[in-house]
């Protein structure tokens, strides 16, 4: 593999797990909390193999929030 094959792969996976996140936010927010949570888990795996901060930051606040409405 090339720089640009691994640049471009890390791209893409950062792309998907930003649309894991958003749209489990989206089924939080319709009230589909075990959905929710399925895409959150989704986007952690990528976010845990990527060490990538930011992200699981925001997803881990997301989640946080998604469990305390579930009680």
């Amino acid at each position: 593999k090339n720089e640009n094959d691994v640049a471009s792969k890390s791209s893409f996976l950062s792309s998907l797990g930003t649309a894991y996140n958003n749209i489990g936010y989206v089924y939080d927010y319709k009230g589909d909390l075990s959905k929710a949570l399925l895409y959150y888990k989704k986007a952690l795996g990528i976010y845990e193999e990527q060490n990538n901060q930011s992200g699981l930051s925001m997803l881990l606040s997301n989640m946080g929030y998604t469990y305390d409405k579930l009680g």
